[in-house]
């Protein structure tokens, strides 16, 4: 996985654009929403199966980041009020923030719901006094290195272990 990282200088938001109108909460985690939460992960994901072994998160995995220090997942919900994507935020040490598991319905995607959850995070992060965001992204999946670069996004020289099973080389 390659680190990257962006640096710059309210939890619920409505926003309308090309999917309609959409909220963005903080949530409490359920057994029903953790499954709801890893099921939207493992579809948005399924374009690692070449490259990653097993699903990539569970929802007793989704329950564990929930409880973690410094950590909230967010769902973007449609004006009908269904779950169309989701974002993973942890506040770390040293003014850094990071996110991942981020994912959006298949027939919601290429609709700007990714990114206004990207923003949302980051403005989240922002708010709180963070200075930097990092993400990981597995090389593999060169696409993404474009879509994060256009934020503001650079590579900060780290490579870490790929933390999972893989049928390929993965980092």
């Amino acid at each position: 996985r390659e680190s990257i990282r962006r640096n710059y200088g309210t939890h619920d938001r409505d926003e309308a654009g090309m999917a309609g109108m959409i909220r963005i909460k903080a949530v409490h985690m359920t057994d029903a929403l953790a499954s709801l939460i890893a099921g939207m992960v493992h579809h948005a994901f399924a374009v690692e199966v070449s490259v990653v072994e097993g699903e990539r998160i569970t929802p007793d995995g989704v329950r564990r980041l929930a409880d973690a220090e410094g950590a909230t997942f967010f769902v973007a919900y449609d004006d009908a009020g269904s779950a169309v994507g989701t974002i993973y935020a942890e506040e770390r040490a040293g003014g850094s923030g990071y996110f991942g598991l981020l994912a959006v319905a298949g027939d919601r995607q290429q609709l700007g719901i990714g990114q206004r959850l990207v923003a949302h995070v980051e403005e989240h992060f922002r708010a709180r006094g963070c200075t930097t965001v990092e993400i990981t992204v597995v090389d593999r999946r060169t696409e993404l290195f474009p879509y994060y670069e256009k934020r503001g996004y650079r590579p900060d020289g780290r490579t870490l272990p790929f933390p999972r099973s893989a049928k390929v080389p993965c980092r």
